[in-house]
């Protein structure tokens, strides 16, 4: 089943972000982790 996801070019993610996921995105952006959650949760909302 991953395997068709996955050559379909889509993931699979956690619906919140993990603390590590949080840490990666206030190293590349320099945001707060409060603001690098609520982009996640953005992003997952805006997903097909």
């Amino acid at each position: 089943m991953l395997d068709v996801i996955r050559r379909a070019g889509l993931v699979v993610v956690p619906p919140d972000p993990t603390d590590e996921m949080v840490e990666a995105g206030i190293a590349v952006s320099g945001i707060g982790a409060d603001r690098v959650r609520a982009v996640f949760q953005a992003m997952l909302a805006a997903a097909p």
